[in-house]
C-alpha cells in the first residue's frame, strides 16, 4: 500500500535518466513537484518544470498512467531527466522526503502480479529478457512476457479438464444418453498433451541453458569419427584424427560462442573394453564427462539407434543426439594384394539449375545442392524473378551468418533467353546441367547444352492391368494414378488393359473416368467398351496430357503392353496390376523405365515418398542418376585405396 520509487536507467553518467513512483501518492507527488493543481492527462508525455524545496531540479518530460490502466495496477508516473549522478540524487532525495521508499529488485513486476496485470510467468519473463545473453533468451522471454506461455500451460490444462470431465460424464452416464469414447481414443489425446508439454520442456531447457555454459560432448566407439566431426564443428583440427582405432585417450575441451551463447565441446576416449592402464583412465574421464554434459551426441558409424541401447543405463536422463557418421564411406574390403578398398561419396562440382515459374525449386535446389557438397548457379523463370532475387538474398545471408561462401549459391538475375545459351556452352566451369520444366525448355537445353544433363524430357506413364489383376486394386490404382493430380509428370497417362481382365471392371473404370470428367481417347475395342469414348489416334499414344484425358488401349497380353510401353514411353514410370508373380517379374525386367511399380499408383514416383526428402528432379536418363533425384544424386564415387606402404610387383 505504500509508495515506491525506482531508477529505471542505469546508475551512471549519460544524456537521459528515467525515474518510475508507484503509489496511491503518485498522483498527489506529481502536483507538489511541478506545484500545480491537477494532474496532466494520463498517457501523453509533458515537459514540465520540477521543483524542490523551492529550487529547480530540472526540466523533465513527465508521463502519468492512471490506475488500474498502467504496469503495476496502481497510479503510477514516469519521469525522465538529464543523467548523472547529481540531478538523479536530488530528485531521489525530493522523492523520499515526500513519502516514497527505494523499491525492491522486482517490486514493480510483483505489484503488477498482485494487482492481476501479470501472471507469474509473465513476471519472470520480465526478469529473464533484462538478464537476456542471447537473441534466443530474449525472443522466448518477449513471448512469454506476450503471455504465449501463460496461454500454452491454459490450453493444456483445459484439454486436460475436458477428458477428465468426459471420463467422469462416462462413468455417469449411460451409452444411450453420451457417446461413449474408447480407451485408444483417450490415449490418442492425452499423447497429443505430452508432445504440447515436451515441446514446451524442450524450450525451456533452452532458455535456462543458455543462462549459463552448455556442455556438449561427443560419445561413441573407438574410430566411428567422433574427433574428425569435433574437429568440423570447431573449424580446425584440435583432435588427433588417425585410421587406427582409440587415437583419443583423453579428453579434449575446446570452448565457442554461438549466437552469444558459451558452449563448450567435449571430445572423448572410445567407449571399449581395454586392459591399458592409460586407456582405462581415459574412458573414465569419458564417464565423468557424460555426467556433467547438458547434451550427449552419440556417434556411430553404423547404426547408433542400435548401438546406443548398449549404453541406456550410462545416458539415462541426458539429452542425447543420434549422429550416423561416415555415410559417405561404404566399409573398406581387404584385397588379396593386400590393399584395403572402399569408396567415397564425392559432389559433382558447380551444378546449373535451369528452371521455369515455381519459386520453391529455389530453396529445394539451394538446400540439395549445399547438402551435397555442390555449388549452384540459378537460372529461374522471368514470371518469379523478383521473387527468386528475394530468396537469393535470404540464402546468402545465411551463408554469410554460417560462414560459408556466399558465391556457392549464385542467380543469373536476368531473364533473357540469350543467358541460358551462353550458360549451356560453360562446359569448362559448370559440371552438370539440370532443367525442370515444359519439354520446349528441356528441347532447347538438349539442343544447345555442351554440359552433361540430369533430364526427363516427357513423363507419359503407363498402368498394365494384367487378366489376374483384383478388380478393385485395378480400378483404384487406374483412376488413383490418373486423378489424384493432373498436372505432374507422374500422372498415368495411357492406360493398357488386358482383353482377358474383367469385361465388367473394365467398364467400370472407363464410367468411374467419364464421371470425373476425364475424356478418354481408345482403341477400337475400348470404343465398344463405351460410346463416350473418342477413337485415338497414333500421335494420342505418345501424348503426355497433363489434363483430364486419358488414352486407353485393350492389348492381348502382357508382350504386347511391353511392347506399347517400349514404344511410346518416356522411361519415366510404368505400373503393372497383377497377381501372377511370372508376369510381374517379366513387367519388372523388361519394361526399362526409372521407376517400376507392381500394384501401385505411378504418383508414389517421388521423391518424398521414397523417403529421398526433397528432390531436384527426375530423371529418365540411363546414366549416373535414375528416378527421383535426392542427395546421392548429386554425388559421384570414387575409389579410396590404403595400404601398409604397399608396391605392386
Amino acid at each position: 500500500k505504500d509508495n515506491i520509487v525506482a531508477l529505471a536507467t542505469t546508475p551512471s553518467k549519460s544524456a537521459l535518466s528515467v525515474i518510475r513512483c508507484s503509489g496511491s501518492g503518485a498522483f498527489s507527488l506529481y502536483k507538489k513537484l511541478t506545484k500545480k493543481n491537477s494532474v496532466s492527462p494520463p498517457n501523453y508525455v509533458h515537459l514540465k518544470t520540477v521543483y524542490f524545496r523551492g529550487a529547480i531540479i530540472d526540466e523533465m518530460m513527465i508521463v502519468c498512467f492512471a490506475a488500474p490502466k498502467s504496469y503495476t495496477g496502481q497510479n503510477m508516473v514516469e519521469f525522465s531527466m538529464h543523467g548523472g549522478h547529481i540531478v538523479v540524487n536530488r530528485f531521489l532525495e525530493a522523492l523520499c522526503a515526500y513519502g516514497f521508499r527505494q523499491a525492491l529488485p522486482g517490486e514493480f513486476s510483483y505489484r503488477a502480479f498482485l494487482n492481476g496485470k501479470i501472471d507469474l510467468i509473465q513476471a519472470e519473463a520480465t526478469n529473464t529478457l533484462i538478464n537476456a545473453n542471447t537473441n534466443l533468451d530474449a525472443l522466448y522471454s518477449i513471448n512469454n512476457l506476450k503471455g504465449a506461455l501463460s496461454e500454452k500451460i491454459l490450453f493444456v490444462s483445459n484439454k486436460l479438464e475436458n477428458i477428465i470431465t468426459y471420463i467422469e460424464h462416462e462413468l455417469d452416464f449411460d451409452e444411450d444418453e453420451i457417446d461413449f469414447k474408447t480407451m485408444s481414443e483417450h490415449i490418442e489425446s492425452l499423447d497429443k498433451i505430452i508432445v504440447e508439454i515436451k515441446t514446451t520442456l524442450n524450450k525451456s531447457f533452452v532458455i535456462n541453458q543458455s543462462q549459463s555454459n552448455i556442455t556438449v560432448v561427443f560419445v561413441g566407439k573407438t574410430n566411428v569419427g567422433k574427433s574428425s566431426l569435433f574437429n568440423r564443428i570447431l573449424g580446425r583440427g584440435r583432435s588427433i584424427v588417425d585410421p587406427s582405432a582409440g587415437t583419443t585417450r583423453d579428453t579434449v575441451e575446446m570452448a565457442l560462442t554461438i549466437d552469444n551463447m558459451g558452449v563448450t565441446l567435449v571430445d572423448t576416449a572410445g567407449i571399449r573394453k581395454t586392459a591399458g592402464s592409460a586407456e582405462k583412465q581415459g574412458i573414465n574421464k569419458t564417464y565423468s564427462a557424460i555426467s556433467g554434459a547438458n547434451i550427449v551426441l552419440y556417434v556411430d558409424d553404423k547404426n547408433p539407434s542400435e548401438r546406443i541401447k548398449k549404453y541406456s543405463a550410462l545416458l539415462k536422463n541426458k539429452k542425447t543426439i543420434l549422429i550416423q557418421n561416415k555415410t559417405d564411406i561404404n566399409q573398406p574390403k581387404k584385397q588379396k594384394n593386400g590393399i584395403s578398398l572402399s569408396q567415397m561419396r564425392v559432389p559433382l562440382g558447380v551444378i546449373g539449375m535451369i528452371y521455369e515459374s515455381r519459386p520453391n525449386v529455389t530453396i529445394d535446389a539451394a538446400g540439395l545442392c549445399l547438402k551435397s557438397g555442390n555449388s549452384v548457379i540459378l537460372r529461374g523463370g522471368s514470371e518469379s524473378i523478383n521473387t527468386n532475387k528475394a530468396l537469393i538474398k535470404l540464402i546468402k545471408k545465411a551463408l554469410q551468418l554460417n560462414r560459408f561462401d556466399v558465391n556457392t549459391v549464385q542467380l543469373v538475375e536476368t531473364t533473357s533467353r540469350e543467358a541460358v545459351t551462353n550458360l549451356l556452352l560453360m562446359d569448362k566451369y559448370i559440371d552438370v546441367i539440370i532443367p525442370r520444366g515444359g519439354k520446349g525448355l528441356i528441347e532447347k537445353i538438349i539442343k544447345y547444352s555442351k554440359i552433361p544433363m540430369i533430364k526427363h524430357l516427357d513423363g507419359n506413364c503407363h498402368v498394365y492391368v494384367d487378366k489376374s489383376a483384383q478388380k478393385q486394386k485395378a480400378i483404384n490404382i487406374s483412376i488413383n494414378s490418373k486423378t489424384q493430380r493432373y498436372g505432374v509428370c507422374n500422372a498415368m497417362e495411357t492406360l493398357l488393359i488386358n482383353k482377358n481382365f474383367s469385361k465388367t471392371a473394365t467398364q467400370e473404370i472407363l464410367s468411374k473416368f467419364i464421371e470425373l470428367g476425364v475424356k478418354i481417347k481408345g482403341c477400337s475395342l475400348t470404343k465398344k467398351l463405351n460410346k463416350k469414348v473418342i477413337r485415338a489416334s497414333e500421335n494420342d499414344w505418345y501424348e503426355e496430357y497433363l489434363s483430364p484425358i486419358v488414352a486407353v488401349k485393350i492389348v492381348k497380353n502382357i508382350d504386347e503392353a511391353i511392347s506399347h510401353i517400349q514404344k511410346y514411353g518416356s522411361m519415366h514410370t510404368d505400373a503393372i496390376i497383377s497377381s501372377d508373380k511370372q508376369a510381374i517379374d517379366k513387367f519388372t525386367k523388361l519394361v526399362n523405365s526409372s521407376s517400376v511399380m507392381v500394384n501401385t499408383s505411378t504418383r508414389f514416383a517421388d521423391g518424398y515418398e521414397y523417403g529421398l526428402g526433397a528432390e531436384i528432379g527426375i530423371s529418365t536418363d540411363k546414366l549416373h542418376a535414375r528416378g527421383p533425384v535426392g542427395l546421392d544424386g548429386l554425388t559421384n564415387l570414387k575409389y579410396i585405396v590404403t595400404s601398409l606402404g604397399k608396391v605392386r610387383n
